[in-house]
């Protein structure tokens, strides 16, 4: 099964966040394709850029497919 398909079910049960809104995908950022996002790539979505050391939760300088998964899930920021 390819990375994609693979990532469209994976985000369709577990409730299409990563669809939505033009939300970028974990394998779209992942541009080398070695199965982590690192800072540069994740400066591609400024959501993810501004919630790096939140979403790097183990602060091992690379953002996993689990990570990514976690970061999705967040409550958006309220503004104040």
């Amino acid at each position: 099964m390819n990375k994609w398909l693979l990532a469209l079910i994976v985000s369709a049960f577990f409730g299409g966040t990563a669809l939505a809104a033009d939300a970028p995908t974990f394998d779209s950022l992942d541009k080398d394709g070695n199965g982590t996002i690192s800072e540069q790539e994740a400066a591609a979505d400024q959501s993810l850029a501004d919630a790096w050391q939140k979403a790097d939760s183990n602060q091992d300088g690379v953002i996993d497919r689990a990570e990514f998964s976690a970061f999705e899930t967040m409550e958006p920021k309220k503004e104040q």
